[in-house]
């Protein structure tokens, strides 16, 4: 009888497994194929969805400073960011991703887990990145005045200080996905004693990249710069990190209402058990006068210390 339940269970957890399966892969053949604009600024080309991958690695991974990188879930990649050279308003690729899910397993490469198409067609040893989701990050030299509400006002501003604007916004962006991807961009300062951090999802690159219409900007100004390498470029140091799921603390946190409920008990319990303390009596008696011309010894005879219970 027992015997029958596991497998009874077995055979449940089987049908259950199947039909996300089947439900996964029908939500992939639901994305859109549709081609649309590259998101780079300066690239006029119109890309498939199934085609980002290879025109991301032909087109602009090899472009000036771009970053080519795996990049797996919850594995930190660490960059540097050169924020000098960007013309104001204009989009740019400054790093290439190729994101292949959880490292060392490959059924969890988005292709195959029905997370994203496919990239078929890929040239020489990039077959490999068949079933991985080409990520683009994104970068625009732009300023805070499209956040004023009079439109007017905010082009004289921009026409009288965009060149000297030192704001720089920074996204991700992929083809379409069947559930949310996530990452965390920390940027620190240039003595790493300070880092602000942002959590937002990768962007869908048919979508309108158009960074003014973000509501909250990262200001990554030129004052967190460091200088490295023999040239003594002005770099920013970054932390990407790209998960799909959230990593849940093993640590249980009670709330702060439910810890003031808990303290009366805590102080009680503690009062109950702890241990009683001996009662110390300190008798204490001068055997001897002493000369006030007289230099005490080193001797500890002139008074005692007696303990009773």
């Amino acid at each position: 009888m027992h015997l029958q339940r596991k497998l009874d269970k077995k055979s449940h957890q089987r049908e259950e497994e199947h039909q996300k399966e089947v439900e996964r892969r029908d939500a992939v053949q639901q994305l859109s194929r549709l081609p649309a604009n590259c998101p780079v600024g300066n690239c006029s080309a119109i890309v498939f969805p199934s085609n980002l991958m290879k025109h991301m690695l032909h087109r602009h991974a090899i472009a000036g400073d771009t970053l080519n990188a795996e990049i797996y879930e919850h594995r930190p990649l660490t960059m540097f960011f050169n924020p000098t050279g960007y013309e104001h308003g204009q989009n740019y690729c400054v790093a290439t991703l190729l994101y292949g899910g959880q490292m060392n397993k490959p059924n969890t490469q988005p292709g195959t887990s029905c997370m994203s198409l496919p990239n078929p067609d890929l040239f020489h040893d990039y077959h490999k990145y068949a079933n991985y989701l080409p990520i683009m990050m994104m970068v625009c030299h732009c300023t805070w005045f499209p956040q004023l509400s009079d439109k007017r006002l905010e082009s004289e501003m921009v026409a009288g200080n965009a060149s000297t604007s030192g704001i720089y916004v920074l996204w991700l962006t992929s083809p379409a996905t069947t559930s949310k991807l996530y990452y965390t961009l920390t940027i620190y300062d240039r003595s790493y004693s300070y880092s602000h951090s942002v959590i937002r999802m990768v962007q869908d690159y048919t979508s309108q990249q158009n960074p003014t219409m973000v509501t909250e900007l990262m200001d990554i100004g030129k004052s967190n710069s460091i200088t490295i390498g023999k040239q003594r470029e002005r770099v920013i140091p970054m932390e990407l990190i790209i998960y799909e799921t959230p990593v849940k603390s093993k640590v249980h946190r009670n709330s702060q209402k439910k810890l003031q409920a808990m303290l009366p008990l805590a102080q009680d319990l503690y009062a109950k058990q702890s241990m009683p303390r001996a009662k110390l009596v300190v008798k204490r008696g001068i055997y001897a006068k002493m000369s006030a011309t007289r230099r005490p010894s080193s001797d500890s005879t002139g008074a005692s210390a007696m303990i009773s219970n």
